[in-house]
């Protein structure tokens, strides 16, 4: 990246600033524990005086693109800033670069585990851990991050030579600055709690199985899911480990002699949630419901991905032998059957279907019959990025699957919408502590016997 110049016009050229950075690449990946050196570096071709030299690095969340079609304004927020202190000895004694000399000044950034208190003012507790946690880099993958350009988050080592005023009294400085892609470790979190009136999930679904439009009532057929285990995104490569859908099946027929429907996984899909956040009171978008009160309203970015799936399994019901009482039976058939408001699939022409909250029986002898499918899938990382999950104060990324059940033969469907977690991990200790012991300085440091001093944290 070109050096940004705030001087006045020069008869000779510039001085040059450089940031060159140890051991990297352009697709390399940092995350927690891992360290980021190297050296800033600084050639005068005439007498330079100069006030300061501050090396830092910076964690930056903009927003833009589609978030302006929801009526969501540009911002911008630096979450992390962290500030290199140079030593006296890097930097003449005289505060003037003398021409033709090459200055190298070092310096060494470790990736933090959380932000500064400072980088995040919601008040709420469950809000606030969370926004303290990293984001990872958005927008500047060589793979689509899912985030159609609507946010960018950037951590990047800016060094800024503050030079002598101008005549006009106007501040000169020297910038230059280095982008770096950063994963940090995103833990699995507990599994969601999900209310039965949460539009956007559907975990249990029941339906009634006629045959026919209008036909005799073949029986209940009710599904449900559990959320999977998390996806563990691999640094290495940025593939994604696989993870399974637990599915559980209980069928009640109308007859003790009904065949048994063939169920099996039809298809499943993950669906994507980069979400916008510009208000005080904060919210996490898959966790709690958006505030009534809010004044600028969020503006997810959706897409939706198909899964690979591994070896697709059919029902194989067994009977459960609880038998359905009398009284429970007659209760249940004399009670009218509601619909779930959440259920507008289309019928088959073969099957009538509805979802039911109460499943109702014509005889006492009516058995239930239950089965398990654990469907394993994987992520399709070819040309796509799955960040792990995280929120921040202006942006989010959360994932869930959907899900679809083929019953029959004759296109009659059941789906379900489950949360999905993809984490990240950072460096274990015995990498930690051998990137801190193997980091070493330029041999004129070394000889000097020059150490570098932590840097602070502004934010």
């Amino acid at each position: 990246m070109p050096s940004r110049c705030l001087l006045s016009s020069r008869a000779k050229q510039d001085p040059t600033l450089e940031i060159d950075i140890h051991d990297h690449y352009e697709s390399k990946v940092y995350t927690f524990g891992s360290t980021i050196s190297g050296f800033v570096t600084i050639t005068a071709h005439n007498q330079l005086p100069f006030q300061s030299l501050q090396i830092d690095l910076r964690g930056i969340t903009s927003t833009c693109g589609h978030a302006f079609q929801y009526g969501t304004p540009f911002k911008t927020h630096i979450f992390m800033q962290l500030q290199m202190p140079i030593s006296e000895s890097a930097l003449p004694i005289s505060q003037s670069f003398e021409p033709g000399k090459l200055y190298r000044v070092p310096f060494r950034f470790a990736i933090p585990e959380q932000l500064s208190s400072t980088a995040c003012n919601h008040q709420n507790r469950a809000v606030r851990e969370r926004h303290l946690q990293p984001p990872p880099t958005m927008g500047s993958w060589d793979r689509d991050d899912l985030a159609g350009g609507s946010a960018n988050i950037d951590y990047v080592i800016r060094a800024r030579l503050v030079l002598s005023k101008n005549k006009q009294g106007r501040e000169q400085y020297l910038d230059q600055s280095r982008s770096v892609k950063i994963i940090p470790a995103l833990p699995e979190q507990p599994p969601l709690h999900i209310s039965p009136d949460n539009s956007d999930y559907c975990l249990s679904l029941s339906k009634t199985i006629r045959k026919g439009v209008i036909g005799t009532k073949m029986g209940v057929v009710r599904a449900s899911v559990t959320q999977p285990e998390p996806i563990l995104l691999f640094l290495d490569g940025l593939n994604a480990s696989g993870s399974q859908i637990p599915i559980d099946l209980e069928y009640i027929p109308v007859s003790t002699s009904a065949v048994m429907p063939e169920i099996r996984v039809k298809s499943a899909t993950i669906e994507t949630s980069t979400n916008f956040w510009l208000g005080i009171d904060g919210y996490l978008p898959d966790r709690h419901e958006k505030p009534s009160s809010s004044v600028v309203p969020a503006a997810p970015w959706e897409t939706s991905n198909a899964l690979v799936l591994r070896g697709k399994e059919t029902a194989n019901w067994q009977k459960d032998h609880q038998l359905v009482s009398d009284k429970e039976s007659k209760r249940r058939s004399s009670e009218p059957v509601s619909i779930s408001k959440d259920c507008a699939e289309p019928h088959s022409a073969s099957l009538s279907t509805s979802c039911v909250s109460h499943w109702d029986f014509d005889s006492s002898k009516s058995r239930a019959y239950k089965t398990s499918l654990l469907q394993s899938f994987e992520l399709a990382t070819d040309k796509c990025l799955f960040l792990p999950t995280f929120y921040s104060c202006l942006v989010s990324r959360t994932y869930r699957i959907r899900v679809t059940l083929a019953i029959g033969a004759y296109g009659t469907t059941i789906s379900l919408v489950a949360p999905l977690q993809v984490v990240a991990n950072g460096l274990d200790n015995a990498q930690y502590h051998d990137q801190l012991n193997s980091m070493t300085l330029d041999s004129e440091y070394e000889q000097s016997g020059e150490v570098l001093p932590p840097y602070s944290r502004l934010r």
